[in-house]
């Protein structure tokens, strides 16, 4: 008796009605097997009345149970086998060049593959299986060399910066340095970084929030630990003494500080000095002196301006002007050009002349004081010259400002002597040549 081939049905509630379960049971057993509940029933009665009758049928069943575990282990190899064949014939699928050409080239369920960019405008390789001689269904789409670099470059373009850190020279610098305690990166250049010591210490003041708090963790109070602010220190602190004067700063006493100046003066006798109304140009008539201590003690005692002494003691009715000199100034020779006379320099000038040239005159002294000049003119009948308005005094006590109408003929090669006087500052001059 054969094992039938599909599952005892569970008991329905409708005894009577005919089940397919049942149906297919009659179909393997046979056509007298019952199709309905209430037939079943009858059926296990009489197998209940039967059993020692088909013992041998159900140790023939159970043989077949285990023929059948054997197939079905045998059926799951050859379907494992089956998709391996399956999977080769898909692998080794010829490559065509339409769909039309690939479907025309095999039979219903065998598979081709079409190129990309052909005729049929595939995006890529794509395998197919044919369905008839029309129809085909597409099974996969293989990624070439190229899509797959495409996909992996999208996916890493789409991912550095957000799931993987973009490359930076700066970051690579700082990946390779060796890590270790109480160190801290930091950059040497451009994309070059090292390590530094970070103490506890420092890390305690660098993580501070303000100067404050480092104060604070420094155990520094201002006016305590360090110096206030102080707008007089802080114009001391610029101020940049030479060794010089350091030397007269350490000095103990005035007169020490007279020694390291190199003075031999007292302190009173510099003293003298003070409260002076002189001015600064005054003052400065002192650099360069040369006179002695005697010839400066002269002035000692002096209670008005000098000049006005001098002034007075000259203008003394009987008084003599004793030892007398006046100034000789060596002008040169004239060239041809302009020779200035410069009363300030002396009294009697001397010039030579060379070729055409014009006399002038400087700083004669201020309108209402007499002054003389005398001009030793040497060759000056050699040729011309010019000089400023001169009245020149005649025989008869005129003057004349021509010195051609004058009627005095200068050496051509000798020395005259000119006199120039004025009382004007120079506006109004008097000449005469003396023989």
């Amino acid at each position: 008796m054969p094992a039938p081939t599909v599952p005892l049905p569970p008991v329905f509630p409708d005894r009577t009605a005919p089940r397919p379960e049942y149906t297919a049971l009659a179909a393997a057993w046979g056509a007298a097997f019952p199709d309905t509940v209430e037939g079943m029933n009858d059926l296990v009665d009489w197998l209940n009345g039967n059993l020692g009758d088909i013992d041998g049928d159900v140790l023939a069943a159970e043989t077949a149970a285990t023929n059948a575990g054997v197939s079905e282990a045998a059926a799951e190899a050859a379907a494992a086998e089956a998709a391996s064949y399956a999977d080769a014939a898909q692998v080794s699928a010829e490559i065509y060049d339409t769909i039309a050409l690939g479907r025309a080239a095999v039979a219903d369920g065998e598979y081709f593959k079409v190129i990309p960019d052909g005729d049929d405008m595939l995006d890529a390789l794509t395998l197919f299986r044919r369905d008839s001689d029309s129809t085909q269904t597409e099974i996969l789409t293989f990624l070439s060399a190229a899509n797959l670099n495409d996909v992996a470059d999208a996916r890493i373009a789409a991912a550095i910066g957000v799931s993987v850190q973009a490359y930076d020279a700066d970051l690579a610098a700082i990946a390779g340095l060796a890590s270790a305690a109480d160190k801290v990166p930091y950059f040497t250049g451009s994309g070059t970084a090292a390590v530094a010591d970070l103490t506890s210490a420092g890390r305690a003041l660098i993580d501070d929030a303000d100067d404050a708090a480092q104060r604070v963790t420094l155990g520094l109070v201002i006016g305590t630990n360090v110096q206030a602010y102080n707008a007089n220190l802080d114009e001391y602190a610029a101020v940049n003494p030479t060794a010089a004067g350091l030397a007269l700063l350490d000095d103990a006493t005035a007169g020490d500080q007279l020694v390291t100046l190199g003075l031999t003066a007292t302190a009173a006798e510099i003293n003298i000095l003070d409260g002076a109304t002189l001015s600064t140009a005054e003052l400065n008539k002192l650099d360069g002196v040369t006179a002695t201590t005697e010839e400066l003690n002269y002035v000692d005692g002096v209670t008005s301006a000098i000049q006005t002494q001098l002034n007075a003691k000259l203008a003394h009715t009987g008084g003599e002007l004793t030892d007398y000199r006046i100034k000789f100034v060596d002008r040169g020779n004239s060239g041809a050009g302009t020779v200035t006379l410069d009363w300030s320099a002396g009294n009697v000038q001397r010039v030579v002349r060379t070729g055409a040239f014009t006399l002038a005159f400087s700083n004669f002294p201020p309108s209402g004081t007499y002054c003389e000049i005398k001009i030793e003119a040497v060759n000056w009948g050699a040729g011309s010259w010019t000089s400023p308005t001169i009245n020149w005094v005649q025989a008869d006590g005129s003057y004349t400002t021509s010195f051609a109408t004058y009627g005095v003929t200068l050496q051509a090669s000798g020395t005259d002597a000119i006199y120039l006087e004025t009382r004007d500052g120079g506006t109004t001059l008097i000449g005469r040549v003396g023989r």
